[in-house]
């Protein structure tokens, strides 16, 4: 019996493991050296993105992590339905928000974009806790861009500026 293996996957399954050894021994810099090695020949390795940003969150580089997970490369289109890669996608997307909140880098570009990505696969209800977090932090701009993003309207919609107001956030 022959069996047809793909000696590149094989390869960077390796490389993973290896990764993994460095990192059970403290070895950050050559752990991350081959978990960047193996993004690099499979860029949708999703347990490669977040090994690598675990060890840098347990290191406490929380921005290295969220630089990590900016990387990963989200299936947009996907991601208007609910399908295993759009919820691949949102795991991402929720540690990403979730890294940025505790770092609070409330002002970094990529909180809204993740948020309404989030918000896009599971509904609005997933993300009221960070916008509440950001509404305390007096950061109404961007829940309001988050919120209308979500709904696929203006910032300006009559709709969501009765929202708004209700929310004191006009």
């Amino acid at each position: 019996m022959k069996i047809n293996i793909d000696k590149n996957i094989l390869f960077n399954q390796c490389q993973l493991y290896l990764a993994r050894v460095y990192t059970r021994q403290k070895n950050f810099d050559q752990a991350k050296e081959f978990f960047l090695k193996v993004i690099e020949k499979e860029p949708k390795k999703q347990e490669a993105y977040i090994e690598l940003a675990s060890m840098l969150k347990k290191n406490n580089d929380l921005m290295g992590a969220v630089d990590v997970y900016s990387k990963y490369p989200l299936d947009l289109d996907n991601n208007k339905q609910t399908s295993g890669d759009s919820f691949d996608d949102a795991y991402i997307c929720g540690e990403l928000v979730s890294l940025l909140i505790s770092a609070q880098n409330y002002d970094d570009p990529r909180l809204t974009k993740y948020l309404i990505i989030w918000a896009k696969i599971f509904g609005i209800s997933i993300i009221e806790k960070y916008i509440a977090i950001l509404d305390k932090a007096n950061k109404v701009k961007a829940c309001k861009e988050v919120y209308a993003s979500v709904h696929g309207k203006s910032v300006d919609d009559a709709d969501l500026q009765q929202f708004f107001k209700l929310k004191g956030w006009i």
